[in-house]
């Protein structure tokens, strides 16, 4: 007996029903695979950690036993900032722990650097290890030292810390002189200092004092028996890091755009964190500057040997990056005209919009494919469902992106850049998905509002993003320095000229430019395609190295992997290095890549080079490349084992 009565109207309509509700799932399920449900992507976050100890160096950064975290921007840990520092100027080096270190460590070290926190954890017997080697020679700088260094530092009561530290008002000790040295003084500062002024220092010599802020001495040399100390008196991991990284606003967010004050947005972009304005149309890059003001010190009381930053006696590097842009295929075009006259350039790739042909055509070209990192305000989605039917879709994450575009290209990719530079606030979060992803490296810090250029975040060298745990993240951000996206005028063909020559003449700077491939198509000039070609023409004039992203960081990673061991001998003025450089082949055509040139003093206590022996060689000293500061003196070296030796003439004072 059926359930349902055949006189009612579901009884006599339930086929007619059945049809309308079938009709209806099929048309709900062909409106959702053309309006599908949206999902967004979740990235994983890594954190931040201690990086090993490569190569093998006379320089010995000790470092914090466990990390400090911050939750606001002088709460952090700024440690290492140190280690950025370090490895941009000199290349080798060794770190180690508070905990572990010991006499044994000072060995082969001839300069030992200690941040303030490793000051803070060091007890009075390794005070009295690095006294005993100071004494004997070696060279320590220390960062804002407490009393318990007094023997060492010359302070033997209590000093005042000072919240902030505004400016520098005295760089007469410095090495950096003239044009440089005033542009030292224009550094902007965001730090904290030591109040100096408040103790008497015995034996405190004007002449002992190599930089001043507000007015207050904040870094000074001290001679202590055969060695000498250099005491700086300010943060200056806290300094540097406000320079490169940027300086974020309360609780480590960054600002967020302009007309966006007021709703909480999520997202930013990196230029919102430049730490003062003047750097928005900075040509100097005040982040080095600094750097070497420290690191040039010690070498008014021993000359040591150092790595260059750039191959042989080359000035600097340049780097052309393209944004494929949505032109897809088409977009191969720059990379033509680059292969025919022997340039390359980094190209970032959406992951969907180029074929597998086109990608073995920029290898072929020797281009470095990237990825157009595509983020939730510029979502790249992928429908999901059965079959054909596609009922929602979902963001792919950049590991999704990632892996997609490695499959398309048929290689592992190490690059990124954020597609219209979108940001997240927090100041470190974006690195830490980045380094999740096994991204290794970055170019997202540039200029990004309309009239911006130049060294926006104080260098154009790449550097470790420090995460809020006081630790770095594996990443390498590089910054550009100049875009197409901002708009180029008349004027930029003035800036690519000022850029290239002040490196040339004494900045020696990775000069990164990014003109997008689909530049003349969103706003087609002249300036765009003359500025590109210019870039790639002066470089060669002002004798800068045209490489690209993945290719300049394998060049850093062998310069950080070098062994760097010196000498010097008082009584006849000569300096002896032995040196390790490790053969490193470029991406583009597996040749083996330049080496990195020796840097040493051009001159010690007034007297200049007198004669240089590279391998039991004779090497005329005209011949020698030299910084545009004067400083160093350059000679080029292949990879392998060397044995260099110069002698310096008489100082002025002994003649």
């Amino acid at each position: 007996m059926s359930i349902l009565n055949p006189d009612s109207l579901l009884s006599r309509f339930k086929y007619d029903l059945a049809i309308l509700f079938l009709l209806t799932c099929l048309g709900v399920g062909a409106w959702l695979t053309y309006h599908p449900f949206s999902f967004e992507s979740t990235d994983e976050e890594a954190v931040g950690e201690r990086p090993p100890s490569v190569g093998s160096g006379e320089v010995l950064l000790v470092v914090p036993e466990e990390a400090q975290t911050g939750g606001e921007f002088d709460e952090l840990d700024f440690t290492y900032a140190w280690y950025n520092s370090l490895v941009q100027e000199l290349g080798a080096f060794q770190i180690q722990s508070t905990k572990r270190f010991g006499s044994e460590d000072l060995s082969t070290i001839r300069m030992v650097v200690v941040p303030s926190r490793s000051a803070e954890e060091l007890d009075a017997t390794d005070i009295n290890q690095l006294q005993v080697f100071v004494e004997s020679g070696g060279i320590l700088i220390l960062e804002m030292p407490s009393q318990k260094w007094a023997r060492l530092t010359g302070i033997d009561e209590p000093v005042l810390m000072g919240r902030s530290a505004k400016r520098i008002t005295a760089a007469v000790g410095s090495m950096l002189q003239g044009d440089f040295g005033q542009h030292l003084i224009d550094c902007p500062m965001n730090s904290r200092m030591m109040r100096l002024d408040t103790v008497d220092i015995p034996d405190f010599h004007r002449s002992d004092i190599l930089l001043e802020i507000d007015g207050v001495p904040a870094h000074y040399h001290r001679a202590a028996g055969q060695g000498h100390v250099f005491v700086v008196a300010f943060d200056f991991g806290m300094a540097l890091t406000a320079l490169q990284q940027g300086l974020p606003g309360d609780a480590l967010l960054i600002d967020p755009l302009d007309g966006e004050e007021d709703e909480d947005p999520l997202f930013t972009r990196p230029e919102r964190a430049v730490a003062n304005p003047k750097m928005r149309t900075a040509a100097v890059p005040y982040a080095d500057l600094l750097e070497r003001h420290i690191f040039y010190a010690p070498l008014k009381a021993r000359p040591s040997v150092r790595l260059w930053s750039f191959p042989n006696t080359l000035a600097g590097a340049l780097v052309m990056t393209h944004e494929e842009g949505g032109f897809g295929d088409k977009a191969t075009y720059m990379a033509e005209f680059e292969s025919k006259n022997r340039f390359t350039s980094t190209y970032f790739v959406s992951p969907t919009n180029m074929t597998n042909n086109a990608l073995d055509e920029l290898q072929s070209h020797g281009i470095d494919v990237a990825l157009g990192w595509h983020r939730t305000l510029d979502p790249i989605y992928e429908a999901r469902g059965v079959g054909r039917l596609k009922p929602y879709q979902s963001a792919l994450s950049l590991v999704e992106q990632r892996e997609r575009l490695e499959g398309w290209a048929g290689r592992r990719l190490h690059t990124t850049r954020s597609r219209g530079l979108i940001w997240d606030r927090h100041y470190s979060q974006t690195f830490r998905k980045l380094a999740a992803a096994s991204i290794y490296v970055d170019s997202s810090y540039g200029p990004g509002d309309v009239e911006e250029y130049g060294y926006l975040f104080g260098t154009g060298l790449p550097f470790y993003p420090l995460d809020d745990n006081g630790l770095l993240l594996p990443i390498l951000e590089i910054p550009f320095v100049l875009s197409d996206d901002v708009g180029f005028g008349p004027d930029d063909l003035d800036v690519v000229d000022k850029l290239l020559k002040e490196s040339r003449s004494g900045f020696h700077q990775l000069i990164t430019v990014d003109i997008d491939a689909d530049a003349m198509a969103r706003h087609p000039q002249p300036a765009t395609l003359d500025t590109w070609i210019r870039c790639l023409e002066m470089a060669e004039q002002e004798r800068h190295w045209l490489t690209n992203l993945h290719e300049f960081v394998l060049f850093t990673e062998a310069r950080r992997q070098a062994s760097v061991h010196t000498d010097f001998d008082a009584p006849t003025r000569t300096l002896t290095g032995n040196l390790e450089l490790p053969s490193q082949r470029s991406p583009r055509d597996d040749s083996v890549m330049p080496s990195p040139g020796l840097a040493f003093p051009a001159r010690f206590e007034g007297g200049n080079i007198e004669s240089v022996i590279l391998d039991g060689q004779p090497v005329e000293p005209k011949t020698l490349g030299h910084s545009g500061d004067g400083v160093l003196a350059v000679l080029a070296v292949s990879a392998g084992t060397h044995r260099v030796k110069v002698v310096y003439g008489a100082s002025p004072q002994a003649r």
